[in-house]
């Protein structure tokens, strides 16, 4: 893939704190060729802080990441290091992560701290690569780098909203909308009744059926969710999400999950409440996240457990704005 690099990468802040907002990957549009997809942030956030030494080393055990399990540290790590050495700038450095999210969305948290990570980390070294080149980036290491994680990030639309806190589709790695969801709207998690002997992960029967639906996929995406999104229409926005859960790649793998009856159960409610703004199986979960305008949700069938997630608004910009610390602002600039 041919990148520009449009500064030289050197280190320009040695420490800085952020707080990373948490996505979730809803959908591929072209699993075959992970050729576009649909993601979308949650009113969640962890907090973190990078210190850099200036000193150049080519050594992995220069990287320490505290405050996630091992196999979360080692993911990210290699992300990391793969990223400094494209840019040609190897530098140790420590991070450390304050916060959890649930656990049944933990491969997102990751995935998105991936994004976060590396996009502070270009922002640290002078800012080589801008957002589109970064996305560009991510997604060529989720290509060469081997983990679940991986299978989130490859479409760009995980980093896409994540970068710009938004609801994000992207289409053949560019961004075709990136709409930031209003303060009003609330989140909430319905954890699904597992079915343990259900089999997960099999791409290979998930890109069998979104050969047989890509097209009727990309017409919902293109002329009824796109449209939606640009005048935040809920009812349409609604009805595109439910439509994407019964098609293609997302349809065969709630199926191979065993949830099929569960979440046409909780669709036929859901459809016909007007306070639900949208809801959502994550991929590769078994979880439900629900957006909704109004404070409180009455859980639609016995044995459902609710987590709630938190208000958007909650999230304030000045929450999420990067603050350096030990380190000075060059010419104006962030």
């Amino acid at each position: 893939m041919n990148i520009l690099i449009k500064r030289d990468p050197k280190v320009v802040y040695k420490s800085l704190r952020f707080r990373s907002p948490i996505g979730v990957h809803a959908f591929y549009l072209d699993l075959v060729k992970f050729a576009g997809g649909i993601s979308m942030i949650l009113p969640l956030f962890v907090e973190c802080e990078i210190k850099i030494q200036t000193s150049e080393h080519d050594n992995e055990s220069d990287f320490i990441i505290r405050g996630l399990e091992d196999k979360d540290s080692k993911t990210i790590l290699k992300f990391l290091v793969e990223f400094l050495d494209y840019i040609g700038l190897q530098v140790p450095a420590e991070i450390e992560v304050h916060g959890r999210v649930p656990d049944k969305i933990r491969q997102h948290m990751t995935a998105s701290l991936v994004v976060s990570v590396l996009s502070s980390m270009n922002m640290a070294l002078n800012r080589p690569l801008d957002y589109r080149e970064l996305r560009l980036i991510i997604m060529e290491l989720a290509r060469k780098i081997q983990s679940p994680v991986s299978l989130l990030l490859l479409d760009g639309s995980l980093a896409t909203a994540v970068m710009y806190e938004s609801l994000a589709i992207t289409v053949h790695g560019e961004v075709l909308i990136a709409k930031r969801l209003s303060n009003d709207l609330r989140a909430y998690m319905l954890r699904l009744s597992e079915n343990k002997g259900a089999p997960r992960h099999l791409i290979g029967d998930m890109k069998e059926a979104e050969l047989q639906d890509k097209h009727i996929k990309n017409e919902i995406v293109l002329m009824e969710l796109y449209p939606a999104l640009i005048r935040f229409d809920t009812k349409k926005i609604k009805a595109a999400f439910n439509n994407l859960h019964f098609i293609g790649s997302k349809l065969a793998e709630i199926i191979l999950s065993g949830l099929y009856e569960e979440i046409v159960a909780l669709k036929k409610i859901f459809y016909e409440n007007d306070d639900v703004i949208l809801y959502v199986v994550p991929t590769f979960s078994d979880v439900m996240v629900i957006i909704t305008n109004n404070k409180r949700i009455i859980l639609p069938l016995e044995g459902l457990k609710s987590t709630y997630l938190g208000e958007y608004g909650k999230l304030s910009k000045k929450d999420i704005e990067v603050m350096y610390i030990n380190s000075k602002k060059r010419n104006g600039e962030l």
